[in-house]
């Protein structure tokens, strides 16, 4: 479009089982542990800035998640006031976990992510990735069901597997950006051939997400961002720099 620039906000790295990204076959057990990024993206369009996801709320090294993203956004010379609208991939702790720094914005989710999440909480599941401070307060949700454009260039969609209501993004760049969240961690999920994760909630969404996912590449010729590829992240343009 033009119009619209992408700025990548480095939040923290998390530390994870590498098996945990890509299930292993045979004999690929590793049982490592890798450092992964743990990011949002701030959106600049005509009508308004755009947060995709807000991060991490307390960091492994014992920092604020909060601060960082703070600090990232002013490197764009923004502020968590001037949002207008905050994009939820989805509840997971390391994507929501700062909504309440944007009382300003409207918070974009899936319906079914919302009531999935409020329901784990509610329970108190254990194991649960869903935290209820991070969906609990003061929060302005706007819920969608399905897939639309929630404004011109930026269309939601739904990629469900990792969990009920999760949701990719495709961007109207010079050229698009498709950004998978955890709908896709890593190139070695993408394939081909397509790779489970070695943590998913439902293995045939999942991979029937990464299926529609390839295919709207490929049309669209979109460059595809993964949600947790410390390679790639390596060698992307970050805040303040800016895709266009």
């Amino acid at each position: 479009m033009g119009d619209i620039r992408a700025r990548v906000l480095k939040i923290c790295d998390l530390t994870v089982d590498e098996d945990a990204l890509v299930k292993p076959e045979g004999s690929e057990v590793s049982g490592t542990k890798k450092a992964i990024p743990c990011w949002a993206m701030l959106i600049e369009h005509p009508e308004g800035l755009i947060l995709f996801d807000t991060g991490e709320r307390d960091c492994e090294d014992g920092s604020s998640g909060g601060e960082r993203l703070v600090e990232q956004l002013a490197l764009c010379g923004a502020a968590p006031d001037q949002v207008r609208l905050v994009v939820l991939s989805h509840l997971h702790h390391d994507h929501a976990g700062n909504i309440h720094l944007f009382p300003n914005a409207d918070v974009v989710v899936q319906s079914r992510e919302l009531e999935v999440a409020r329901a784990e909480v509610a329970e108190g599941k254990r194991g649960s990735i869903y935290r209820k401070e991070d969906i609990s307060g003061e929060i302005r949700w706007r819920t969608i069901d399905g897939e639309c454009d929630i404004l011109p260039g930026i269309r939601l969609i739904p990629a469900p597997g990792h969990t009920e209501g999760l949701q990719a993004m495709l961007l109207g760049l010079e050229r698009p950006m498709l950004v998978t969240s955890d709908a896709c961690y890593t190139a070695r999920n993408f394939g081909p051939p397509p790779r489970l994760p070695g943590v998913y909630q439902d293995a045939a969404k999942t991979l029937c997400s990464l299926g529609r996912l390839r295919d709207i590449a490929e049309r669209s010729g979109a460059y595809v961002m993964f949600g947790h590829d410390a390679e790639q992240f390596s060698q992307m343009s970050l805040a303040p720099a800016f895709y266009a």
